[in-house]
């Protein structure tokens, strides 16, 4: 439905957070080669588990760069862009969850960061981090999910409010016209990627913690079903703990980086499941 695809970019469209006031570490730029294309991360700080970072839909990784910053002052932090995004080099073919979270995996081990892994994925970024979770789950330690996509809002709103998706439905054929190969290459993947994501839910396990945004004007009438999603979802799974920032719009990362660096403190104190090393 291309009601799904646009309404994650008009409705929450993600802004650059401004540069942290935390001293940043010392960045070390990484350029991997991974299925026939070159792939750029930044690893920063040191310790474990090692947090990774998973920008939301059209971002790379400056999304996160004000949480990335303050990290590094205690933990090892990988920040990457995705294919076609940023500096990594474009990759023709299908660009859905599993795509991605193998080719993150793939990144990790050519630049030899070992897991435990803390993922940490914001908005339409959260599909990825659930399918890698799901995928190498004896590799992750946690994962933090930052005002998620969720699977069922869009068809939800589809029904409940069919203008308003006539509508997104109109303008995604005029953002087409200014997207990037790589931007059209994930547009393309997306239905398959909420698929993958629901699916991955049958061996998704790892602790989780769920942050909603608190204020999300930009939603309209459509803010308290989109909350009422994140509720479900937390409801359905034991692992996951759900809990709403207040004062913070959809780029949590940006409004409320304390919020988001209390929980990874926190996660990253518990105690990890055991690794399987291949």
């Amino acid at each position: 439905m291309e009601l799904s695809r646009h309404f994650r970019i008009i409705v929450g469209v993600l802004l650059l957070p401004p540069v942290s006031l935390v001293r940043a570490q010392a960045v070390d730029t990484m350029r991997v080669t991974v299925h026939g294309h070159q792939m750029q991360l930044l690893v920063s700080g040191t310790g474990g588990p090692t947090v990774v970072l998973e920008s939301g839909d059209r971002s790379t990784h400056r999304a996160l760069r004000r949480v990335r910053d303050s990290l590094s002052a205690f933990t090892q932090v990988v920040a990457y862009d995705r294919a076609g995004l940023g500096q990594s080099e474009f990759c023709p073919g299908t660009r859905d969850a599993q795509t991605i979270a193998r080719e993150l995996r793939a990144v990790l081990t050519a630049a030899r960061i070992a897991p435990p892994y803390l993922l940490v994925g914001h908005s339409a970024g959260t599909l990825f981090v659930r399918v890698f979770a799901s995928l190498f789950s004896n590799d992750v330690h946690g994962v933090v999910l930052l005002d998620p996509a969720m699977v069922n809002f869009y068809p939800r709103v589809a029904r409940t409010y069919p203008a308003l998706a006539e509508k997104f439905m109109a303008l995604d054929s005029i953002d087409r016209l200014t997207n990037t190969p790589g931007e059209l290459a994930e547009d393309a993947g997306w239905e398959t990627a909420l698929k993958q994501a629901k699916a991955s839910d049958a061996t998704f396990r790892a602790p989780t913690t769920l942050l909603s945004a608190g204020n999300r004007p930009d939603l309209e009438q459509l803010e308290g079903m989109f909350r009422e999603e994140q509720q479900r979802r937390a409801a359905r799974k034991r692992n996951v703990t759900f809990r709403i920032v207040s004062r913070s719009g959809h780029t949590i990362q940006a409004d409320r980086p304390d919020a988001v660096l209390a929980v990874i403190r926190s996660m990253r104190a518990a105690r990890a499941p055991s690794v399987r090393r291949e």
